[in-house]
Parts: structure tokens; sequence; C-alpha cells
């Protein structure tokens, strides 16, 4: 009498998990995106404190693009550690009415669906602050990546 599995037997185990997997692996990279997206959120909104204490104590920065958005932000508590966002734009109080923007585009080590994708928080001159986000379908992008309080525009509102 022989023990062990038939080649059938093996061959359905086989199937099922690929099965298992074709259906996994999806919501997997979902996940890992909407993780990814969520991080980079939390990273830029933890400046808005200090941002808020900038404008009481009257500070006024000019509209700064790229690195030296980076730079002029070190001073609200951002720190460039991040491998998954970078300053790209930020903007304090520049025209002495109290509004903030800051955008973050996601380029570090991030999955390939929200790769470019642009995250802007702003304050407008009522104190209420919104998310916005770009992203790019054509990488396979979903709006419900987002955190819920982010809206999915096709261009930042301006200020």
């Amino acid at each position: 009498m022989q023990q062990g599995f038939t080649l059938i037997e093996l061959m359905i185990v086989v199937a099922i998990i690929g099965i298992l997997a074709s259906i996994a692996l999806p919501a997997y990279q979902d996940y890992i995106a909407k993780s990814q997206i969520t991080t980079a959120y939390g990273e830029i909104s933890s400046t808005k404190t200090a941002m808020e204490q900038g404008l009481l104590d009257g500070d006024t920065v000019a509209t700064a693009t790229g690195s030296s958005a980076e730079t002029q932000l070190k001073n609200y508590g951002w720190t460039s550690s991040s491998n998954v966002a970078s300053i790209t734009g930020f903007q304090l109080n520049d025209s002495a009415d109290n509004k903030v923007a800051l955008t973050a585009t996601l380029n570090g080590n991030v999955a390939g669906a929200i790769k470019g994708l642009q995250i802007r928080i702003d304050r407008d001159v009522a104190g209420k602050w919104r998310c916005e986000a770009i992203g790019d379908t054509s990488k396979g992008y979903k709006a419900s990546y987002l955190p819920k309080n982010c809206t999915d525009v096709t261009s930042f509102t301006a200020l």
C-alpha cells in the first residue's frame, strides 16, 4: 500500500493557491498604496500646528518651491528624513492674508501606482484646512487610496 498524494490532488492544490494569490495580490498592493499615501499625509499634516503658530506670530514667508520649500518648512518642524514624500511647494502668509499651502510629492520608495502623486494641504483665510490630491490614473492610481478627508482633483484650487 502506497502513501502520498496523487498528481491530480497536487494539481488541484496548486490551482487553489493560484486562485487565492490572484485575488490577494491586488488587494495587498492597494493596501500598500493606501498606507503610503496615509503616511505622507500624516507627515505633512504634522506641521499644521507649527504653521498656525507661525501665522499667530506674524511670520511671512514668500512662496517657495523645490528644495527651498523644504528649507523653509524646516522652521516649522519638517524633517527631510521621509523616504515617501518630499516637499515641492510651500506658502505661509504670503500676502498677510493668513493663507497656508503645503504640497508634497510622493517620489520616494512608494508603490508604482502612486509614484508622482501630489498631496496639498492648505488653510483658507477662515482657518479651515483641506486636503487635495492629484494622481496619475494611467499608472494605476485610484481615488479610493486617499484618506477620507482628501479630495481627488485634476488641479489644485488657487489660493
